[in-house]
């Protein structure tokens, strides 16, 4: 908690963060504010005037048995941001709900750019956005003495392991003495073997602690290549590739390759999913993969979907029965209840968050998959 507000307010991770939004008590109106606090934003008071802007803009719009509740929830977030003197990270989440004095944010290790959000839940449909697209990566610097093993998360290095073994340096052979050199080179080679089996053994504590998605190799060509034969399957599942660092690489250089990889390789798995989507939908009524929001939010109202893909980019209005929750692109009346719809300027949002609480995982993807989705409706899904 902050000094400010401490009984208050509440700084979370974004795991956490969305956790304890979920358990908000329902249909009670919360501001959700992101604003980029990146390097470019350079001082308090021109965060505070993007922030007064949003909060101007919004306030406008509202009806006027709001303008109190929204007023509240708004000096709230204010308060924090005039008293914080530290960032980290691109980007700032905050949430005020109306009927408490409690407020909740994180800091996000991607820019989410500015957005006000008043609705009768929070708005977290950039937070699983980021949150789907930071998986746990895990690292492994690696020569024949050395091995350091890092575990990146949310922008950050969660975890890491250094590991050191002797190991004999290389002899020449020939002449009188190579059957002894012969013998020499072999124990040699065994202790290299020995030092990656320490490693593998250290990357599976680690894989079974804090299961990771992805894993990269880091070294010399020859002393990385012995790694990776040691490899246990389902580290070998998860082995996403090689990098070009350094064993002696600080956090700066290892963070920022992690990144870069990580994001090259989730690109490629999300056109990977989608094809395979589009494959299938493409196979009639039957199939077991729909596409484009009215096969998509209809599939949702009647029978439970396993994945959810939404294209990055994608925004859309529509309805929303404010009795059962029926969620619509187009309709005046609930197909199921029969009451009248209610327009929704925003329909992403609620779909991710039934489609979370009925079970399902969500890929939001971008890149070339997002491009391929969006000439389908930016919107996909796997029938359960």
């Amino acid at each position: 908690m902050t000094n400010q507000n401490a009984a208050t307010t509440v700084e979370l991770r974004l795991p956490e963060l969305l956790e304890r939004l979920q358990q908000l008590p329902r249909e009670q109106s919360v501001l959700s504010v992101y604003l980029d606090i990146s390097p470019r934003r350079l001082d308090r008071e021109a965060l505070l005037l993007a922030y007064r802007d949003l909060v101007r803009e919004m306030r406008d719009s509202l009806p006027a048995g709001d303008a109190l509740a929204f007023d509240g929830a708004a000096a709230r977030i204010e308060a924090y941001l005039t008293n914080r003197s530290e960032w980290r990270g691109q980007s700032l989440a905050a949430f005020a709900p109306a009927q408490s004095d409690a407020l909740y944010v994180g800091q996000l290790p991607r820019r989410a750019g500015d957005l006000a959000v008043w609705d009768t839940e929070p708005h977290t449909a950039p937070l699983l956005a980021i949150l789907d697209d930071e998986e746990r990566v895990a690292l492994v610097l690696f020569d024949s003495e050395h091995a350091r093993l890092f575990t990146v998360f949310l922008g950050e290095i969660e975890r890491r392991t250094e590991i050191t073994d002797r190991v004999p340096p290389r002899q020449k052979t020939g002449g009188w003495a190579a059957l002894s050199q012969s013998r020499f080179a072999r124990h040699r080679e065994e202790r290299i073997r020995q030092h990656a089996h320490r490693a593998v053994a250290a990357l599976t504590t680690m894989l079974r602690e804090q299961p990771f998605d992805r894993l990269f190799l880091a070294g010399p060509d020859e002393a990385v290549a012995l790694l990776r034969r040691s490899l246990t399957r389902p580290l070998r599942a998860r082995l996403a590739g090689t990098l070009r660092l350094p064993l002696t690489a600080g956090d700066a250089a290892i963070l920022a390759a992690v990144h870069e990889a990580a994001q090259v390789s989730e690109r490629k798995h999300e056109l990977e999913m989608v094809n395979e989507l589009i494959e299938e939908a493409s196979g009639g009524p039957e199939a077991d993969a729909v596409l484009g929001a009215d096969a998509v939010l209809e599939t949702l109202a009647q029978r439970p979907i396993s994945q959810l893909y939404v294209a990055a980019s994608l925004q859309r209005s529509g309805m929303e029965c404010p009795s059962c929750g029926r969620l619509a692109a187009a309709a005046a009346t609930c197909p199921d209840c029969g009451t009248a719809m209610v327009p929704r300027a925003d329909l992403i949002d609620p779909l991710i968050r039934q489609a979370v609480r009925r079970g399902a995982t969500v890929e939001v993807v971008s890149g070339e998959a997002e491009r391929l989705l969006l000439l389908h409706g930016g919107l996909g899904a796997w029938r359960r």
